[in-house]
């Protein structure tokens, strides 16, 4: 998968978490929406849109 920031927002910053292996992609995603508030993601084929 490939990740791809659509905001300036976020330009600056990183994100570190660690998940376990058995949590799919959906679940994983929802989780950085909890600990970033305001971002959205968009799945495209493999490739992930955050904006």
């Amino acid at each position: 998968m490939k990740f791809h920031v659509r905001t300036s927002i976020y330009q600056n910053q990183s994100l570190r978490v660690h998940f376990n292996r058995n949590e799919s992609l959906e679940q994983v995603l929802q989780i950085i929406k909890i600990l970033v508030p305001g971002i959205e993601y968009e799945i495209v084929g493999k490739n992930i849109y955050l904006r």
